[in-house]
């Protein structure tokens, strides 16, 4: 179930929309399994190698007041133990987005809020923790402080909630679970409620009228009352 933490931060307003952007196969796993799937922490560096680790200001004060070793066990602990499902909190559809994280006419966007998204974790036994993600300086900042959060200790979350400001376009919000048992998997998949995790489907720009059919029999046999869209992209000029 949903969870509350200190360390994530959420908007006042729950009421948001949360985007995520997948392929067509994915979509339909989704569908068919229930299941959400999060990804070990340490993979992320393949995209970005400083995901998961210290600003250079939180480096020197932990090796200062702890030591190399300490520092060192704290990252590998949490690299190996924090797994991380990731979100796009926006109002309006991102054609960056699409671009980025599925094919053009091949991908769907789940479309919820932050309120639907929490209560969706409701059947997993898992705790999930979930909030934005903080964009910081990695040179100069440190945990928390550019956002005035009042939460201002390291904890293992604090690697995975943070990313240098050069992503910031990404708008991230990200659900995590700690879970020391299955270090060695690459990832795992947590059980979801559908119907209150998906409130629209939209599909990407220029989606053919026969993927549209399909999208919509295949959700409709598995969501009550889905709401199938056409990218917003797809919309013709006035002039």
């Amino acid at each position: 179930m949903y969870s509350e933490h200190p360390a994530f931060e959420n908007p006042s307003d729950e009421g948001m929309s949360l985007w995520r952007y997948l392929d067509f196969t994915k979509f339909l796993f989704l569908l068919e399994s229930s299941s959400l799937y999060f990804c070990r922490g340490d993979k992320f560096r393949n995209n970005d190698p400083f995901e998961g680790s210290f600003p250079k200001r939180e480096y020197e004060y932990l090796i200062q007041n702890s030591g190399l070793e300490i520092a060192q066990n704290f990252y590998k602990a949490a690299s190996k133990s924090t797994f991380i499902n990731c979100w796009h909190l926006s109002e309006i559809e991102s054609i960056a987005m699409w671009k980025l994280y599925s094919e053009l006419n091949k991908g769907v966007a789940i479309k919820t809020t932050i309120t639907n998204f929490k209560y969706a974790f409701n059947k997993t036994n898992e705790n999930v923790f979930a909030g934005i993600v903080q964009y910081i300086d990695y040179e100069n900042d440190t945990y928390y402080a550019r956002r005035g959060h009042k939460y201002t200790s390291q904890n293992l979350f604090s690697l995975y909630i943070h990313k240098r400001d050069i992503f910031e376009f990404e708008k991230e919000y990200r659900a995590v679970c700690s879970d020391h048992r299955n270090i060695e998997q690459d990832g795992k998949y947590i059980e979801v409620d559908l119907n209150a995790l998906i409130q629209e489907v939209v599909l990407a720009p220029n989606t053919s009228d026969w993927m549209y059919n399909l999208v919509n029999v295949t959700a409709g046999r598995i969501l009550n009352d889905i709401k199938i869209s056409r990218s917003i992209f797809d919309s013709k000029p006035y002039l």
